[in-house]
């Protein structure tokens, strides 16, 4: 799903703390898309796997995985793929956690994940 390597500008600069060049090969066929960022969510190897939550009609695909990443301009990126390859892995660009969590069609483990992660609060309103 995803590689890293420096190109001799980055190496050269100083990156914020924990970010390294991200290159992701999304969409059919593949083009590889690279950003400087950091992995809040997955890997570059593996994304993290929806659980079912107790108030969620969805029905996410059992190998599919999510993984999120925090550019250095401050823009989530979401890298969803399948763990075996049944599709090509997309990848789409959030503004923040806000515009994240309306927009996006996640897992409510992933945001909960994500918002950990960038120290932001999340919770679930039950209409129980």
């Amino acid at each position: 799903m995803e590689s890293t390597s420096n190109t001799p500008q980055e190496t050269s600069a100083k990156l914020p703390d924990g970010m390294k060049r991200i290159v992701v090969a999304a969409g059919s066929p593949p083009i590889n898309k690279a950003f400087v960022g950091r992995w809040l969510v997955g890997d570059k190897d593996h994304g993290m796997r929806a659980e079912q939550a107790d108030n969620s009609q969805q029905d996410w695909d059992a190998g599919a995985e999510w993984s999120v990443a925090l550019t250095r301009r401050g823009k989530l990126v979401v890298c969803i793929s399948h763990c075996n390859n049944l599709w090509e892995t997309s990848m789409n660009v959030h503004e923040n956690f806000d515009e994240l969590k309306d927009e996006a069609e996640l897992p409510q483990n992933v945001l909960a994940a994500t918002a950990e992660e960038l120290g932001v609060p999340y919770e679930i309103d039950l209409d129980i």
